[in-house]
């Protein structure tokens, strides 16, 4: 979370149609079980699959995340594949800028055992580009349109899009 690209540096931008193509091609892969091949295909977009299996709990979990090199910070997502709550999923789409909800989240999502977490790649106020959404915030600064760097308030972000999958899988 304090890794995260802060408040005005720009780096954000909305993946491009044949990249939320891929993204879903990907995730829907994984879904399948396969893998290898949803590690595959997740590399092609820059981004990592990587299988963590945490020894104190004795679970395994999916970490979908950027990688180091990549300019993609369309966020982090942590899925269990054994939840005890199927149809929870646990977002923090604010965590470098309302306090501690990054930290939260992920506390939340592992107590619960839900079954993902979802984390944004960037500052809500990362990009200068305005979100198509209505209403405005002054968490920017002045008062003014949501940006397109806050997955709350963009439609066409990966944020979004795996919320429509994992509504789409129940």
């Amino acid at each position: 979370i304090v890794a995260l690209p802060s408040s005005g540096t720009n780096v954000y931008e909305d993946p491009s149609p044949e990249e939320m193509q891929a993204w879903e091609s990907a995730f829907k892969t994984l879904l399948q079980g396969n893998i290898s091949q949803s590690q595959d295909l997740f590399a092609a977009i820059q981004y990592s699959l990587i299988i963590y299996s945490d020894t104190e709990s004795e679970k395994d979990y999916f970490i979908i995340e950027k990688e180091g090199s990549s300019q993609n910070h369309w966020g982090l997502y942590i899925l269990n594949p054994s939840p005890c709550r199927e149809n929870l999923i646990i977002q923090s789409p604010h965590p470098k800028f309302d306090t501690n909800t990054g930290y939260q989240g992920l506390y939340t999502f592992l107590e619960l055992e839900s079954r993902a977490y979802f984390l944004s790649g960037t500052h809500r106020c990362n990009s200068g580009v305005n979100s198509p959404c209505s209403g405005s915030t002054g968490a920017c600064g002045s008062s003014g349109p949501y940006k397109i760097s806050d997955p709350a308030h963009n439609s066409s972000g990966i944020f979004q899009l795996m919320t429509a999958l994992f509504l789409e899988d129940n």
